[in-house]
């Protein structure tokens, strides 16, 4: 398993979403990145052969992943005067889910010296990932002094 195993992360950190959260403002997100933190092969349902030759033999096989998910959030409010949106700062937030997707992976016919990966996939479905309640300044330093 070990060979499967930075193909498999690598595919999983490849992953784009969509953030989504609470907040008393308005937001904007950006997704900065997705990280795989644990893939539970125990996890794995009984692969399927979905394709096979003289060389190589191709299966798929859903399993679930802790994912790291990190996003910016840029905050603003609607200025009641003039009615623009002003600008708060931004932050970025970081939460981990666990995510169930299914891995197609192409191995060598040939196991002499081990498991061969020749190739691994994710399928994922679209993922939103929900950071909670989300503020501006939440990063900032409550006891640093104001002027």
């Amino acid at each position: 398993m070990p060979s499967r195993r930075p193909a498999l992360e690598s595919r999983l950190e490849d992953r784009d979403f969509h953030a989504d959260g609470w907040s008393s403002v308005e937001f904007e997100t950006e997704p900065l990145g997705a990280v795989a933190q644990l893939i539970r092969w125990e996890t794995a349902t009984p692969s399927i052969v979905v394709a096979a030759d003289e060389d190589v033999v191709t299966s798929s096989t859903r399993l679930e992943a802790r994912v790291g998910f990190e996003a910016s959030f840029s905050f603003s409010i609607r200025d009641a005067i003039d009615e623009d949106y002003v600008p708060l700062g931004s932050e970025e937030m970081y939460t981990e889910e666990e995510i169930t997707f299914e891995a197609v992976i192409t191995v060598a016919r040939n196991m002499d010296e081990g498991i061969d990966v020749a190739e691994a996939d994710v399928a994922l479905s679209p993922v939103t990932v929900n950071f909670g309640t989300v503020e501006p300044f939440q990063s900032e330093d409550p006891t640093h002094k104001k002027y």
